[in-house]
């Protein structure tokens, strides 16, 4: 697990996302970011508003931490709940594991299982993800 960031110091915000829930019976939409650390230039993700009720953890989640979980999930080849990304978080939102299930399908890194409802499968070129990242930093500089 990695360290918590509580006020991203020493991170500069790249973009702001917006996001459906999981759930099409979910009311309102999603929010997080795309922070850059400033001295290593690795991203990392925060959830930061959510249009309805639910808590969540904004806290910086390394998209390195991200894609090893990932990797995991992708050796394991089977179809996962969002539950498995829950161990990311330091916050105990009950909310997180799924919000950020949410994102990372927004981000096309994982995608919804065709066959079961509920269950997420990693996308086959998902390890890309951390390179098209880099896009947005061009276009914040424009």
């Amino acid at each position: 697990m990695q360290p918590r960031i509580y006020d991203k110091v020493g991170h500069t915000l790249i973009h702001t996302f917006t996001c459906n829930k999981l759930s099409v019976r979910a009311q309102g939409q999603l929010q997080y970011q795309l922070w850059q650390h400033n001295d290593h230039h690795t991203f990392s993700l925060a959830l930061s508003a959510n249009e309805s009720s639910g808590g969540f953890s904004a806290e910086l989640i390394a998209v390195e931490q991200i894609l090893a979980t990932l990797t995991q999930l992708h050796q394991d080849a089977k179809p996962f709940h969002a539950v498995a990304l829950k161990g990311l978080f330091m916050g105990k939102s009950v909310n997180n594991a799924s919000f950020l299930g949410a994102v990372l399908v927004d981000q096309q890194v994982i995608q919804p299982h065709p066959q079961t409802v509920r269950l997420l499968e990693v996308k086959a070129d998902y390890q890309h993800w951390a390179t098209q990242l880099s896009q947005y930093i061009k276009k914040g500089k424009a």
